[in-house]
């Protein structure tokens, strides 16, 4: 059993988190298709012991299936996980319950539904992203098709369709309940209009770089007021302004429909990362695995192991050490001296940083 954990400790890599509503608890998903349950509010207190040399494991691991776990959202009362076995969702409370156990810690994690894509939708059970839209539920399959599903009805609303491969990456706008971005391996991102059923706008992010093809873009975010998305991939991480994003050019479809057949590219800042630059154009998968917005900056990990701050002018501020030498995700939860970052990617361990980065702990999956 030991040798087994030691193992699964060496080849793991964790893809996602998600912190929970009220902030007392972290979940993890990874390479062999296990939630991983953080307490963080003993250790996130002032008076706490833990610091930045210890290595605090997780209370609870659940194996959920035999794939991956890409995913990780919260939906209202629900965790959601994305997978190579489609889309499971869990009540919070069940969560916290497994976190902060009353008596015997539970063997399994009990899930309250489950969605899996119509067989005609090739790729659609492997699910890359995950973001919400009011009631709706939106997920990236790696046909490339974004998913939108009624839960109530616990039936797929509406397929939007335009990549040429598969959609890696959702967000949805913080001050619309109607649109979201999505980014794929064919190197686009897509503004996708629930009312209209209709992609708005198609950004090209590495059209501004000298790379020949475009890459792919693996992590969209958008900040808190609406007024920025962010685009990491293989060629470089950049910044568009929303509000400068310019009226796509459309067209009858002749079936009542209506199709984007032009695309225009939003005013937009390049950032030369350090992710970018270490591999070139010959790279196949994103430099810049995953970015994430605070209230006064922007942060990326990738193909490198550190954690990078930047500002919305696109220089570099900070750039902190990790415990993985590849990051695949970096979340982020509170503001200010309540913010808490967590760090994740080719190890078992997990880097967490309090405040405005004073202090740090290391969590150990396993």
């Amino acid at each position: 059993m030991e040798i087994d954990r030691k193992r699964l400790r060496c080849h793991c890599i964790i893809f996602c988190q998600q912190f929970s509503p009220c902030g007392n608890v972290l979940v993890t998903g990874d390479n062999f298709g296990r939630l991983g349950i953080f307490p963080l509010k003993e250790l996130l207190v002032p008076s706490s012991s833990a610091s930045a040399s210890d290595d605090v494991g997780t209370r609870t691991i659940f194996s959920m299936c035999r794939g991956t776990i890409y995913a990780l959202h919260s939906f209202g009362d629900y965790l959601v996980y994305g997978s190579t076995h489609g889309i499971k969702a869990f009540l919070w409370s069940t969560i916290l319950e497994a976190a902060y156990p009353k008596g015997n810690e539970p063997d399994t994690l009990k899930v309250a539904w489950a969605l899996e894509p119509p067989s005609e939708i090739g790729g659609g059970y492997i699910v890359n992203g995950l973001c919400s839209l009011g009631r709706h539920l939106v997920s990236a399959a790696a046909s490339g098709a974004v998913l939108m599903w009624d839960i109530e009805a616990a039936q797929l609303a509406h397929r939007f369709d335009g990549h040429s491969k598969q959609a890696l990456c959702l967000v949805s706008r913080p001050q619309s309940a109607d649109q979201c971005f999505s980014g794929s391996d064919d190197g686009t991102v897509k503004l996708w209009d629930a009312r209209s059923s209709a992609c708005c706008h198609t950004i090209t992010p590495s059209a501004r770089t000298s790379q020949e093809t475009a890459g792919c873009v693996s992590s969209v975010s958008v900040d808190a007021h609406d007024r920025w998305l962010a685009c990491g991939g293989s060629n470089c991480l950049s910044l568009h302004h929303i509000a400068m994003l310019s009226s796509s050019v459309s067209s009858s479809n002749g079936d009542g429909s209506t199709g984007v057949t032009g695309t225009q590219q939003s005013d937009s800042t390049l950032i030369t990362c350090p992710e970018a630059m270490a591999y070139g154009s010959s790279r196949s998968v994103g430099s810049t695995n995953s970015c994430a917005f605070t209230a006064e900056s922007l942060l990326s990990v990738g193909s490198s192991s550190y954690l990078y701050h930047w500002d919305m002018g696109a220089h570099s501020q900070k750039e902190v050490p990790c415990a993985s030498k590849t990051l695949y995700s970096v979340a982020v939860n509170g503001a200010g001296r309540d913010q808490v970052i967590s760090v994740s990617g080719t190890s078992a361990v997990l880097d967490v940083y309090t405040g405005y980065m004073y202090g740090a702990l290391r969590l150990t999956l396993g």
